[in-house]
């Protein structure tokens, strides 16, 4: 491809993107020609091939114009790459996969949107960086397995979108659901209630160093109820990597002793959905089960059944906003792909509160 056209299928791409709209004035081609990084003749040439096709006036002395129906007449096809961890053996069809917010995770809400809006996908493993020139925007699916292309796409400030954070790397663009104000609220909520002793239930906490959700979640409880004066202790907090460094069990298998271990606590905020029917199998199963009040930071954690969904919904806590997540990490995509002094960032999204 000559370099005149990389220039005119890049005004093409800004020009459906938005960035330049119809009846806007191009900047003078000594700036716009800096701006691309080719000499005048060669964005003249981009120029002419643009006006060629109906996308731009040219008028002496007057400069260069976005014709008023540029956008609908530009072919300029967006190409987002999705970027796999190397052990990944998946489809664009299963990331797409069936379902609804309730049955979804944000990736697939993400890419269902970026299709209906006609963008060209293309799944690549993350270790081949080599494809990234190739792309106008990439979503990182697995963070916490990319990190070196994660560290390669803030370097080079490209357009990208990941929906979870795990480390801090500045130069990352990401949008998550704000988990750990869900849980300094649930934390809040009951000391208000005069609960003084709470227990916590997660789930896997991930590698150490890892800011992954149950790890976040445990923390946040921890830090939580330190400013609320509340007492804690190691055997209140179930994990399956316990934060002191014990040996790790499964969530279930230290369930088995939760009554035993939580008989002091009047409360429990449990990380999600599936610890409230993992605590509710022991519940039922023992009469000496202790009578605790409960909140949840997700009511409706991914894969669960109908039937577990309307279950869960008796209790007090949040919902994860996948939707809300999925559209945000759209505009922002969306955003940066037409907007080069774009300035990435971490963006929370509040979880939304279970009023039923």
């Amino acid at each position: 491809m000559h370099a005149y056209d990389l220039v005119s299928e890049t005004i093409r791409k800004q020009i459906k993107l938005g960035k330049y709209q119809p009846g806007m004035k191009l900047p003078k081609e000594i700036e716009l020609a800096d701006r691309m990084g080719v000499s005048r003749k060669t964005l003249r040439t981009a120029l002419e091939e643009l006006e060629a096709a109906g996308l731009i006036i040219r008028r002496r002395h007057a400069g260069t114009i976005i014709a008023d129906d540029a956008q609908e007449r530009v072919d300029a096809p967006i190409t987002i790459g999705i970027a796999l961890p190397m052990d990944a053996n998946i489809s664009l069809a299963s990331i797409y996969g069936p379902g609804t917010e309730d049955g979804s995770m944000e990736s697939q809400l993400l890419i269902r949107r970026l299709l209906k809006e006609k963008f060209m996908l293309n799944l690549f493993y993350s270790d081949w960086g080599g494809e990234l020139h190739s792309y106008d925007g990439v979503i990182v699916l697995s963070p916490m397995d990319c990190i070196p292309l994660l560290e390669r796409l803030a370097e080079m400030r490209k357009p990208h979108i990941t929906l979870e954070t795990h480390y801090d790397c500045p130069g990352v663009n990401t949008v998550m659901g704000d988990d750990e104000e869900a849980t300094r609220i649930c934390v809040s909520e009951l000391a208000e209630l005069g609960h003084r002793k709470i227990a916590f239930i997660g789930g896997r906490l991930g590698p150490p160093g890892r800011k992954t959700g149950f790890r976040r979640r445990t923390n946040e409880f921890c830090r939580a109820c330190r400013e609320h004066g509340l007492e804690t202790k190691p055997e209140w907090i179930f994990n399956e990597e316990h934060l002191s460094g014990e040996p790790a069990l499964s969530l279930r298998e230290q369930l088995a002793d939760y009554a035993a271990r939580t008989h002091e606590c009047t409360a429990v905020v449990c990380g999600n959905g599936i610890s409230v029917l993992e605590l509710e199998k022991y519940r039922v199963a023992s009469s000496a089960f202790p009578k605790q009040e409960l909140r949840c930071i997700d009511l409706r954690p991914f894969n669960c059944t109908e039937q577990e969904i309307a279950f869960l919904s008796q209790f007090k806590g949040f919902y994860r906003p996948r939707q809300q997540v999925a559209d945000t990490a759209y505009e922002k995509l969306y955003a940066w792909l037409g907007n080069p002094s774009y300035r990435p960032r971490c963006f929370l999204v509040p979880y939304r509160k279970n009023t039923e």
